[in-house]
């Protein structure tokens, strides 16, 4: 027995029989939406960190916004907070010493030590020098 309007509702089960392939959708799970919250929310982080005028002393350092937390110690209060420390350019104005980088190219500022100067150029380069200064 055949009811009205069943061969209408045939036609697409019907045809699936015929495909190589089978189509299924799946809603997504819930850690997959999280992480996709998640990365969408670095991006407009980032994109608002790279955009905004302010803090650019930090941006010297940071230039990537991260979720890891930074624990304070002794080189990262020197460059952020404190704007100086083992640093020619403070050791000179305070201790009456030379002020030239061991480069002898520059004043040794924070920003020259940490970016520029050519002696510390191979640690640079290492994550080891970042994690030393910032990340421990």
């Amino acid at each position: 027995m055949r009811f009205a309007g069943s061969e209408r509702a045939d036609r697409p089960a019907k045809l699936a029989t015929k495909k190589d392939l089978i189509d299924l959708n799946f809603n997504k799970s819930g850690s997959q939406l999280k992480t996709e919250g998640k990365i969408q929310m670095l991006n407009s982080w980032q994109k608002g960190w790279r955009d905004w005028t302010k803090g650019r002393w930090t941006k010297y350092f940071f230039e990537d916004v991260q979720t890891k937390r930074l624990q304070r110690n002794f080189y990262l209060t020197q460059i952020l907070f404190t704007g100086h420390g083992a640093f020619k350019a403070h050791q000179a104005r305070f201790f009456d010493k030379d002020n030239k980088c061991f480069c002898r190219k520059a004043v040794g500022t924070i920003l020259l030590t940490h970016k520029e100067c050519e002696i510390w150029k191979n640690q640079r380069k290492s994550r080891g020098f970042q994690a030393a200064w910032i990340w421990n």
